[in-house]
């Protein structure tokens, strides 16, 4: 590479230029893909005579944006891009054909750029120092193209009843642009005028259209936008007035508060209509008549506040069936509005679903989980999991019930659903300071989901609240399922039917650290989640719901934690959230990966009544006093009419959970437990039973824990004993029982203050309550810290 930078300036210092007939020119194209966290941005040659190498500084800024090394482009086999960071917010860029071949009049390399925050913007960098190097050692007078980029198209429908106005952004350096030029399908429509080459784009009919813009310089160049595919609506599909209602979302480029909402109406027969447009927590009603073309424009009054106008294009043909709104605080004529601060769209399908004629295939129960955005602790939105049920008729309406993870009241939101499925979502928030709206889309994606779709979720500044004092804006995206209630003895989703067939996560929320903790969720639908630590986690299905709700002892805090959520059915999980921390956590519940479900596991374990299974020795929760010959004999009994065929058992000890073996015996069954010297503690033992029918019936998988008695030293130390102590009987190193909790409390002197607890040997915060609950484990050492 060093030798190419060399050779490039030293053409650029010594050698002469070419005449100026060789037009050559260096372009920098839109950033690809748009809008997006990370881009490329080509970057053109365009040349009448054989270009050999070129070297260019590209100017970018680091406030904004990580660059990377710079990638090959449309060029033949041979040419080799090169790229180094000379400096901050400058990378070098040297391309060359390595068998001194030419460049082709494309696009030469491509700029990685990844954006710090937010997204890559359409036009990101600058050409600066370039030299572009023909054959034979000349250097080409090179300069820059101009730039164009269409703006305010979009490619998910525009109504085309009034015109659609088409502009762009361009430039020149050095000079101006002296035209843009509007392409639709490679034929003309019209040249642009005034700041941002405006055009009014007035399409006969209805469907795809392809448009480029073209701008021309005074340097006699040109260069052509990127094409943006637009869906044209609303065009020749107009026939006759419809009675009929109809509901939707009002939304613009980028989300207001102030501006976006929902939007009901009511059509008649004698065109006339009402309207309710619901935006920044208010309602303002509004009435009007389509005229003979299924054309109107209305004022809709706001008291206090700039009237707005309304244009409405209304599609009556069965194949649309939906009334398109733009909204702007501005008069409109000639296609546009006029000294408008924002402008919004909706487009409003009518409900065509009727009980008994023609019901909606929707109608039916969901659960949905609604996961935060992967940027949300930098959004400062809930790191948890959001959720609800959703109740759809026959008749198309639609209604969530649920609850957000912020830990706000819970949400309830109801429409209906369009002819295609879709279901706009609106709920007003923070006594209607606040929004989370999206359409949802009804599609049976295979085990994915039933229901999916964006939402933009915005929570105000609130000084008084107990958290997510500065609000925040975060899009979420939706996921939902059909529920079923399970049948008698089968499970909400299949698991394995054995012990710790299933994972509880407790994630964030002002946990030190995450906790993982093995669960059996039984065929009843129990969950049971055995002692692992001193957090006491529980986990409580809703079998006819399928919702989800638990405890657990926050390590941090030491108090008791709730967490809720629901069951995901189509993907096998669950998911919540609870409150703690400055954004919450996060709950989730699948299968245990090391035991996945079987073929077998989707149905009931058997028909009832199923075989049970006991365990008589040792008592449940008991502590034993002594273990003979490193063994503890586990004896239980089973029972089933048809007799039992065998009794299968797992251990669960210091987190390691046994393969199943089968015991001795059947209706009076034994097992030995092994505990070598050294070993002891808690232990869970998992008992299954399985009956002699054709059909081998399983019982439920039984949880059973106990203490083999074992001591081992804890270590309590303090950081100052002038300024804190601990309980009694605690400081320094004492034995205790393995797998049992201790409490301890830390107490500052006078005037003194506990700061927290620490785990000795990493420093690492254990927990910032003064007293604690802890299970004792072999090397657990722990200091108490005080500060002044």
């Amino acid at each position: 590479m060093k030798i190419i930078l060399v050779s490039i300036l030293g053409i650029a210092l010594g050698m002469q230029s070419t005449g100026s007939h060789a037009a050559t020119a260096l372009g920098v194209r839109e950033a690809t893909p748009e809008a997006s966290t990370a881009s490329q941005v080509p970057v053109s040659l365009s040349t009448t005579v054989t270009a050999v190498a070129l070297q260019a500084d590209v100017l970018y800024d680091e406030d904004l944006y990580i660059v990377g090394d710079a990638t090959g482009g449309t060029q033949p086999e041979g040419v080799k891009v090169e790229s180094r960071k000379i400096e901050d917010g400058r990378l070098r860029v040297v391309v060359y054909h390595r068998s001194n071949g030419a460049l082709d009049s494309d696009v030469v390399f491509q700029v990685p750029l990844t954006a710090k925050a937010g997204v890559v913007n359409p036009d990101p960098i600058v050409l600066t120092d370039f030299v572009v190097a023909g054959q034979g050692g000349t250097v080409l007078n090179t300069s820059l193209l101009p730039k164009v980029r269409l703006v305010g198209l979009r490619n998910n429908g525009m109504n085309g009843r009034q015109g659609i106005e088409l502009s762009a952004i361009a430039s020149a350096t050095p000079g101006n642009i002296t035209k843009v030029e509007y392409y639709v399908g490679g034929q003309k429509e019209g040249e642009g005028t005034g700041p941002n080459f405006t055009f009014l784009w007035r399409p006969n009919s209805s469907g795809p259209f392809e448009v480029v813009a073209v701008a021309y310089d005074s340097n006699g160049q040109q260069v052509y936008s990127r094409t943006i595919p637009v869906i044209v609506t609303h065009v020749g599909t107009y026939a006759s007035p419809v009675l009929g209602n109809y509901f939707g979302l009002v939304r613009g480029q980028t989300f207001s508060f102030a501006n976006d909402g929902y939007v009901t109406m009511t059509s008649a027969l004698n065109r006339s209509f009402t309207l309710k447009l619901m935006v920044g927590g208010k309602t303002y009603p509004g009435s009007g008549s389509f005229d003979p073309n299924g054309n109107a424009i209305i004022d809709v009054k706001r008291p206090g506040m700039s009237t707005l106008k309304v244009v409405l294009a209304h599609s009556s043909t069965p194949t649309v069936d939906q009334i398109h709104g733009r909204v702007a605080d501005g008069p409109f004529a000639n296609g546009k509005f006029s000294g408008n601060t924002f402008e919004t769209e909706f487009t409003v399908n009518r409900v065509t679903w009727k009980l008994k004629t023609n019901e909606a295939p929707q109608n039916g129960v969901y659960t949905m989980l609604i996961p935060a955005h992967v940027d949300a602790s930098t959004q400062k939105a809930p790191l948890g999991t959001s959720f609800g049920t959703v109740t759809v008729g026959k008749d198309g309406s639609a209604k969530l019930v649920g609850s957000l993870a912020d830990g706000s009241p819970g949400i309830t939101a109801s429409s209906f659903i369009s002819k295609d499925g879709f279901w706009p979502v609106y709920a007003s928030l923070y006594t209607n300071k606040g929004v989370i709206m999206g359409d949802l889309e009804f599609a049976d994606i295979e085990e994915t989901s039933d229901l999916n779709g964006p939402l933009t979720w915005m929570r105000p500044v609130d000084s008084k609240a107990a958290m997510f004092k500065l609000g925040f804006g975060t899009t979420v995206n939706a996921i939902g399922s059909r529920f079923v209630k399970p049948a008698a003895n089968a499970r909400l989703f299949p698991l394995a039917n054995v012990g710790g067939n299933s994972l509880l996560f407790l994630t964030d929320g002002g946990l030190p650290e995450d906790l993982e903790r093995l669960t059996l969720m039984t065929a009843a639908n129990k969950g049971i989640v055995p002692i692992q630590g001193a957090d006491a986690a529980t986990f409580v299905p809703t079998a006819t719901s399928g919702l989800i709700s638990g405890a657990f002892l926050h390590q941090d805090t030491q108090k008791s934690v709730t967490y809720k959520g629901a069951v995901l059915q189509k993907q096998n999980l669950a998911g919540g959230f609870f409150s703690g921390g400055l954004l919450g956590g996060d709950m989730g519940f699948n299968a245990n990966p090391d035991l996945p479900p079987g073929t077998g596991d989707a149905g009931p374990i058997g028909t009832a009544p199923l075989p049970t299974v006991k365990i008589t020795a040792p008592a449940a929760n008991s502590t034993l006093k002594s273990v003979t010959a490193n063994v503890v004999q586990i004896k239980g009994t089973a029972a089933d009419k048809q007799g039992i065929a065998s009794v299968k058992i797992q251990v669960l000890h210091n987190g390691v959970l046994s393969a199943a073996v089968n015991a001795v015996g059947t209706l009076n069954w034994t097992y030995n437990l092994n505990v070598p010297n050294g070993e002891g503690g808690l232990y869970t033992i998992f008992a299954k039973a399985t009956d002699s029918s054709p059909a081998a019936d399983e019982s439920e998988v039984l949880s059973h824990a106990f203490w083999v008695p074992l001591k081992s030293a804890m270590v309590i130390a303090v950081n100052d004993a002038t300024k804190g102590s601990v309980s009694t009987g605690y400081l320094g190193s004492t034995q205790r029982d393995l797998g049992k909790n201790v409490i301890i409390t830390a107490t500052p002197k006078a005037k003194k203050k506990f700061v927290r607890w620490t785990e000795t040997a990493s420093g690492d915060t254990f927990s910032t309550s003064a007293k604690i609950t802890v299970m004792m484990e072999v090397g657990l050492s722990l200091t108490a810290n005080f500060s002044d």
